[in-house]
């Protein structure tokens, strides 16, 4: 009985160690997608963002994640984070001093265009 019981005890340790080791490596994989996200986009994807952020909507934002985002996924099952990622990622990005000059710029633009 007690091989039983040792047995069993080994094998929920070994699956809480498992666990562990794949949670890590979901977080690190998740990392790099979201730093792919938000490092390596193109001038005019940062551009097209910021002028999408002025709207009170968030689908057509999402709409162009979804462009960019192929590019950045590591992980099949990443796709089923697909927007937690990105908006992880819209996070970062509205913290930079860079993307919030571009976003000053897209409003000033509005503000003369509707003028």
């Amino acid at each position: 009985m007690l091989g039983i019981g040792a047995g069993a005890v080994i094998c929920s340790g070994t699956a809480v160690i498992w666990n562990e080791h794949k949670e890590k490596a979901r977080q690190l994989v998740d990392t790099e997608t979201v730093i792919c996200l938000t490092q390596s986009l193109s001038p005019r994807e940062k551009q097209e963002l910021a002028a999408l952020s002025a709207q009170p909507d968030f689908h057509p934002l999402l709409a162009a994640y979804s462009r960019i985002f192929p590019r950045c996924v590591f992980s099949a099952e990443q796709w089923d984070r697909q927007q937690r990622l990105t908006f992880a990622a819209w996070q970062i990005l509205q913290g930079s001093d860079k993307f919030r000059v571009l976003e000053d710029a897209n409003a000033g633009a509005a503000l003369l265009g509707s003028q």
